[in-house]
């Protein structure tokens, strides 16, 4: 089975970075989506389907996004087995 793709997209609640990842989910990409806007992310996270991981972005928030990028990549991995 080809390795799944996977991409990482902050500001994915809206405007370009929320079509980018519309884009590469429909493309059958993994995505992870993080933005500032709690809500919009949410919004994001259900139009956008199941291949898709999500999390807050901040400037403090650095742990909880490098956490949500290797949550990105791990079931990318697990998805192609």
């Amino acid at each position: 089975m080809p390795e799944r793709k996977s991409i990482f997209i902050t500001g994915a609640a809206s405007g370009i970075g929320l079509a980018t990842a519309k884009r590469f989910a429909k493309e059958g990409w993994f995505v992870g989506l993080a933005d500032v806007n709690r809500a919009g992310l949410a919004s994001a996270l259900a139009a956008i389907g199941s291949a898709t991981q999500a999390g807050t972005n901040c400037g403090s928030c650095r742990p909880a996004i490098a956490r949500l990028l290797e949550a990105t990549l791990t079931d990318t991995k697990e998805a192609a087995e």
